[in-house]
């Protein structure tokens, strides 16, 4: 199967028009959608704690008065919510929540 340089670059050209096409009409139906968001669920953000090392034994400054120390930094959980259109299939998240008893998203 050979291919020329020119078969592919014709076809690169032919297939970034039908994207830009399918992306233009993708927009245009989500813009005109009445959304009927399916159920909301939550997909909290985590991040990982690490570790910062400090100085080690021979590093200038090591066992003087601005010795820095090993540190650790704590794992962060933020909560994320999440809910998506049955219609167009929009995904619309948020990290806001309602001040009720209960915690609630607020998009």
């Amino acid at each position: 199967m050979n291919i020329t340089a020119e078969q592919l670059q014709a076809d690169i050209e032919r297939l970034k028009t039908e994207l830009t096409t399918k992306q233009a009409h993708l927009t245009q139906i989500r813009t005109s959608c009445i959304h009927r968001w399916g159920d909301t669920y939550r997909e909290d953000i985590h991040k990982e704690g690490y570790m910062i090392p400090g100085d080690r034994p021979g590093d200038p400054g090591y066992g003087g008065v601005d010795r820095r120390f090993d540190t650790y930094v704590s794992a962060v959980s933020t909560p994320r919510w999440k809910r998506k259109c049955k219609e167009c299939g929009v995904v619309q998240e948020t990290t806001v929540a309602k001040p009720t008893g209960e915690v609630m998203p607020q998009f």
